[in-house]
């Protein structure tokens, strides 16, 4: 059997080396020990694995490195590893220390190109899924020598498709399997915990709101506000990201493709401050005689200090980095929500303007099926809306049709305001929502009405 198998060494190698040379893909494979060596007869692979990811949870690889010197200091946290090193890797006089030494430094110069490593893992998940097939059918011809005489026609096709059906499933994407309706189902409901808030997911700064849609901020669903230039999408984003990182204190991702991330701090600050930003920007505060309003803003510093919300800037963005960052920060701080601010043209896109639709369309797609359902946290994010029709996105219609959530942020016009009787400045309007109700704007004037302050911009429902 040994020598029938696919020897998945070399494979295995070239992903640890990719690693190694790159450390931040560590936090975005989907692999763990258990898919090395299923059928070699080393460990060695496995074991560095495991030390490699242990050393990724405990501090942040993103900027740093796999030194010998680390990895040697957590040889002996793991069972067995010492004696698997000494033994497949070390020469006569090695020691773990020297053999795993050693080692990393080959495959920090192995050839290998890091930005290629989910080819090299595919080709794991296809060698060890061969050999699975091997095994098992190794396995078959053992139980239909045996048992060939008592098993009818039907038996032996039937048994024999159900073992090549274990190893296409196990390689097939999960969500994607059917199961019986009740799998589960009686442990799940008996433990359901009661919910009293009105609404599921992550309160959103909007009462309102939350309560309307029966929650916008859902695990696995994706929301998307659009609004015309310089009304407030990316203030609606803010307001989000404080509530979940300030107030919840939960971690959550706020990434944006244009806002420097001094412009994000500013704008966060002014919000917890209750200050103008242009006071922030300028250091207005540090001014002889406002000591008060220094104070507000070092304790709106403090608060942010200690909470879990990581600021990202992504030049020329795609769904490829949306994902990447996306399972980096869920890995690494257990991200409860991903902020993009916002979804727009990018110097990555270099097709034509009829293109353009179907790759805006598919980096919300990308964010329900790569990042919010797999992940299982919720992404918000928005979209520009066209100049005289604000119900929709003005670069691209799949933006919405792939949106679980699709809200409008407008002003209210004077019109508007008379034909409803409304008194608020900005109508935020529901208009698609996969959970809950929608508002009919158009006709009725329904919405919910909010304004805005300025000095922190900050939305606040009427």
């Amino acid at each position: 059997m040994q020598d029938e198998i696919i020897d998945t060494k070399i494979i295995e190698q070239s992903i640890l080396a990719c690693i190694a040379q790159n450390p931040p893909l560590i936090y975005q494979v989907e692999l763990t020990e258990e898919d090395f060596d299923k059928y070699t007869d080393v460990e060695y692979n496995r074991s560095l694995f495991e030390i490699l990811d242990y050393i990724a949870r405990k501090k942040d690889m993103e900027h740093g490195r796999f030194d010998e010197v680390t990895l040697i200091n957590y040889i002996d946290k793991f069972h067995n590893v010492r004696e698997i090193f000494e033994e497949e890797l070390g020469d006569k006089n090695d020691n773990a220390e020297q053999a795993i030494s050693k080692y990393i430094r080959t495959l920090k110069k192995l050839d290998v190109d890091p930005s290629s490593i989910d080819m090299y893992i595919k080709d794991l998940q296809k060698d060890v899924a061969i050999n699975d097939l091997i095994a098992r059918n190794d396995n078959l011809k053992d139980k239909f020598i045996q048992d060939y005489q008592k098993m009818s026609l039907e038996e032996v096709l039937s048994l024999a498709e159900r073992t090549t059906l274990e190893v296409t499933d196990e390689y097939t994407n999960q969500t994607h399997q059917a199961e019986h309706i009740a799998e589960g189902m009686r442990d799940e409901y008996l433990s359901r915990e009661v919910n009293n808030k009105g609404f599921t997911g992550q309160p959103s700064p909007y009462p309102q709101v939350d309560t309307f849609s029966q929650g916008l901020l859902r695990d696995g669903s994706v929301l998307i506000i659009n609004a015309q230039t310089g009304v407030g999408k990316s203030i609606i984003l803010k307001n989000i990201v404080k509530k979940v990182g300030v107030d919840d204190g939960k971690p959550v991702y706020w990434g944006a493709n244009e806002m420097p991330k001094h412009e994000q701090r500013d704008r966060m600050v002014a919000e917890i401050a209750g200050l103008p930003p242009n006071y922030i920007e300028n250091g207005i505060y540090n001014k002889k005689g406002n000591e008060k309003m220094r104070k507000r803003v070092l304790d709106a510093v403090k608060t942010l200090e200690e909470s879990p919300i990581y600021i990202d800037l992504i030049r020329g963005y795609s769904a490829d980095k949306l994902v990447r960052r996306a399972r980096y920060y869920k890995n690494k701080y257990d991200i409860q929500g991903f902020v993009w601010d916002y979804v727009k043209r990018s110097s990555a896109f270099g097709g034509s303007d009829e293109a353009l639709r179907h790759w805006l369309g598919d980096v919300v797609n990308r964010m329900k099926e790569d990042i919010a359902d797999p992940l299982g946290i919720w992404v918000a994010t928005a979209s520009q809306a066209k100049t005289y029709q604000e119900m929709f996105s003005a670069e691209s219609q799949d933006i919405e049709r792939h949106s679980t959530a699709y809200a409008i942020l407008k002003k209210i016009s004077s019109e508007e305001r008379e034909e409803h009787l409304l008194m608020g400045d900005y109508a935020f309007v529901i208009k698609k929502n996969r959970h809950g109700s929608e508002h009919d704007f158009t006709n009725n004037g329904e919405c919910i009405e909010m304004n805005l302050d300025q000095e922190r911009l900050l939305f606040v429902e009427q």
